[in-house]
């Protein structure tokens, strides 16, 4: 019997785990108007992850909604409206069960975003001076 839980420990050794790691650099997590004043709060960091299981194929790990996450999560730590010059990071661990069902993989996908939170200001519309008239 001991035998045999040796031999079943090292296939699943030798099946290993396999991960990667990705960064991006990014501007700015939204548009701003040309009119908008960003003021910047502090360094912000989010986090998001995700299991996913495939049989005989590969997950999408470039999924936006879950990088999505990380990026609010970072703004909502400093109570921001965006977040700008920062990086999204990506790690994407899968784990072979191929022992127990040929082809049944997992995948653990984790989303950092790490920045700089800050606040918009936007810019009130110029109002007329009554009397006046409007330039051509």
């Amino acid at each position: 019997m001991k035998p045999l839980v040796s031999v079943l420990l090292l296939v699943i050794v030798l099946q290993g785990c396999s991960s990667a790691r990705g960064i991006w650099p990014v501007g700015q997590s939204r548009v701003l108007y040309p009119t908008t004043t960003i003021i910047p709060i502090g360094e912000a960091r989010g986090e998001a992850s995700d299991y996913f299981f495939t049989y005989g194929g590969v997950v999408d790990l470039m999924h936006p909604d879950i990088a999505e996450v990380a990026v609010q999560d970072a703004i909502k730590s400093k109570g921001g409206d965006l977040l700008i010059d920062y990086t999204l990071s990506l790690k994407a661990t899968r784990i072979p069960f191929g022992l127990f069902i040929v082809g049944l993989d997992g995948w653990w996908i984790t989303w950092t975003a790490e920045g700089t939170a800050a606040k918009m200001e936007y810019a009130k519309p110029e109002q007329p001076v009554p009397g006046s008239k409007k330039a051509p």
